[in-house]
């Protein structure tokens, strides 16, 4: 899934674009501080209702729609923000009845949404403990536990083929892009599109995708947090960057160090190079081998070490080449 957040129409190119792995948008936000967030548009209803100046000037509008625009920012799913305040925007220019406590509501659906994808995470699409397909796991627990699955209405509608790397059918705001001087030169494609109206139908709409696609989830052994795999892998890390890495590491290239040291550290070559390390290390601290030298032969015996784990010399080349060094 792609995400386009703003657009130079003069240049008619993107200046922000975010592309993102089946899944990963839902990670995301099960770890956004959702309650803050929350809190910062109920302010919105606050000041509608209790603080602006009646008629509301154009600076205050202005003024919110840049906080809601920060806001919307975080994630794409804050998007429903922005729509909703575009849309009373309209209803207040029209002077139409507008209904200022909108963003409370729309506060209190973004928090039960985090609430409920983690449920499904740990529950419906939980990959530890699935034997079946998501869609057979949710089926079976559904039908014991009385469970509801919302249908959704997709509409068929023309789109960019560049706009969307790989579609998966959820656009949170609608795009004319026929009548969009940025995209006239583009090729086009026919795609199903939902345009969610809450973030509750957000949720229904990717637990669909992860039914249809048998999406599950598990728990990174290394950060603790939840990642998304296809069906039933094996892998059990994420591929998000270890906090604090100056080499940007991931917990994936920690979990296939950690593989690869367990793996190896049991090979008949591993132990004959420790048992030597160990003497040589002892003389040098007796002082009777410089560190220079230490370091020298350390460095020598890995390289031989490494190529007798990896096939490339026998144990007995190994062994030959620790006893005449």
């Amino acid at each position: 899934m792609e995400w386009i957040e703003e657009q130079d129409r003069q240049r008619k190119r993107v200046l922000s674009h975010h592309e993102y792995a089946i899944g990963e948008l839902v990670m995301i936000y099960l770890y956004q501080p959702v309650d803050r967030i929350a809190s910062e548009l109920a302010e919105v209803s606050d000041y509608f209702l209790h603080e602006a100046k009646h008629p509301i000037s154009e600076a205050e509008w202005v003024m919110w729609g840049k906080h809601l625009s920060e806001i919307s920012n975080k994630h794409p799913f804050f998007l429903l923000g922005e729509q909703l305040f575009s849309k009373i925007y309209q209803q207040y220019q029209q002077n139409i009845d507008v209904d200022f406590n909108c963003f409370y509501h729309l506060a209190e659906q973004f928090k039960t949404l985090q609430s409920t994808l983690r449920k499904q995470a740990s529950g419906y699409l939980n990959a530890e403990s699935m034997k079946n397909t998501a869609l057979e796991n949710f089926m079976h627990q559904a039908l014991e536990e009385d469970g509801h699955f919302s249908l959704l209405t997709m509409k068929p509608e023309i789109v960019p083929k560049e706009y969307l790397y790989e579609f998966s059918g959820l656009a949170p705001i609608p795009c004319d892009f026929c009548h969009n001087p940025v995209w006239k030169d583009h090729d086009y494609t026919l795609e199903y599109v939902f345009y969610p109206q809450t973030p509750i139908e957000i949720g229904d709409y990717f637990f669909s995708l992860f039914l249809q696609k048998d999406v599950r989830f598990k728990v990174c052994k290394n950060c603790s947090r939840y990642f998304a795999v296809i069906g039933k892998s094996k892998r059990e890390y994420c591929t998000r960057i270890i906090e604090n890495s100056r080499t940007l590491r991931t917990c994936m290239d920690l979990g296939a160090s950690r593989l690869y040291n367990s793996t190896h550290s049991q090979h008949p070559a591993m132990k004959a190079y420790m048992k030597v390390y160990k003497t040589r290390n002892s003389r040098m601290r007796a002082k009777r081998m410089t560190k220079e030298e230490f370091t020298l032969w350390s460095a020598e015996a890995r390289k031989e070490r490494d190529n007798c784990v990896a096939g490339r010399i026998t144990l007995e080349q190994f062994q030959q080449w620790l006893d005449s060094h």
